[in-house]
């Protein structure tokens, strides 16, 4: 996964990096990028190794709303779910039954397995909610290298208010976008347990600026809304400390990276995300292994993590 930014990224035009391959959380991040900016096809320089995976991806039709992929999508649901827009309450609900019946095909019912499409049905539901119409996710599974394994990958991203926005809008004070990060993967901690002065004031939206109405009508931001940090995100942490996967979460300038062994590392990044963007990776035999992972450390932890932190980190 190679840096956005290095790959070339501006309002009016992006780059697709040379040579490599992209994964869910590259795509879903460019995706939403294009789709903020408002970019059109000619707008996108999409490398020419890269622009038959992203047709079959369906990135372009879901992106630019234009759809010329020549052939059949004979492994869409089998190794992968296309790119989708949630851009809808129906789109949002097909895109969780793509993802989830992508997931189960290829590892099954385990409980593993389970636990991984509730919690991506929990984000899609969210995302939607706080992001509307900017978010995008994709699912894609590939074969470990000289293992007899499956990576299963996930990725989500929009470009809503962010973290940060989001908890200053309810009155948390946190100091910066890592802070509140940290906030929200507390076990507990949500937005829609924050407390609300006035019952009966009038909803406006997280990103309202100004008083629409008169000042003597009461207003609050967010307090109908089921938002980002209201999604669980300690049940996804949880989930990818437990199978040993490595996740990525980003807000703002801050990326929390979290590592096969459960550590965790910042990272920052040079051009901020308007927006939440999450990563993650899950090897198919650890879902549906009944034992519980030793926690151990390999020297593979580095070689994912690197390959991922560059498509977030210049």
């Amino acid at each position: 996964m190679r840096n956005i930014d290095g790959g070339g990224l501006s309002p009016t035009h992006v780059s697709t990096p040379r040579g490599g391959f992209l994964v869910p959380g590259y795509v879903a991040v460019l995706a939403a990028y294009c789709h903020k900016n408002g970019l059109k096809p000619e707008q996108c320089d999409l490398c020419q190794s890269h622009f038959g995976y992203l047709e079959a991806i369906a990135f372009q039709r879901e992106v630019f709303g234009e759809d010329a992929y020549p052939h059949q999508r004979w492994n869409e649901g089998a190794t992968y779910s296309p790119l989708c827009h949630l851009n809808n309450p129906d789109q949002v609900d097909e895109a969780s039954g793509k993802i989830s019946g992508c997931i189960r095909r290829l590892a099954g019912t385990s409980p593993g397995v389970r636990d991984l499409v509730e919690v991506v049905g929990e984000l899609h539901d969210n995302v939607w909610s706080h992001g509307m119409d900017s978010g995008f996710s994709i699912a894609q599974t590939w074969k470990v290298p000289f293992e007899e394994d499956r990576f299963i990958e996930f990725g989500l991203a929009d470009v809503g208010i962010g973290f940060l926005r989001e908890l200053t809008s309810h009155g948390v004070n946190v100091d910066g976008d890592r802070a509140a990060i940290e906030w929200a993967l507390q076990e507990g901690h949500s937005t829609k347990g924050l407390k609300i002065d006035d019952p009966w004031a009038q909803s406006l939206p997280d990103d309202a600026v100004g008083n629409p109405f008169s000042a003597s009508v009461p207003t609050t931001k967010g307090a109908g809304g089921n938002h980002h940090l209201g999604l669980g995100l300690a049940k996804l942490v949880s989930l990818v400390t437990r199978y040993k996967g490595t996740l990525y979460i980003a807000s703002g300038d801050s990326i929390l990276v979290q590592g096969e062994s459960g550590e965790w590392s910042w990272l920052d990044v040079s051009t901020e995300w308007q927006g939440v963007a999450v990563a993650c990776r899950l090897r198919q035999s650890r879902l549906n292994d009944a034992r519980e992972p030793t926690g151990e450390s390999t020297d593979e932890v580095d070689a994912v993590a690197a390959g991922l932190s560059g498509g977030w980190k210049q």
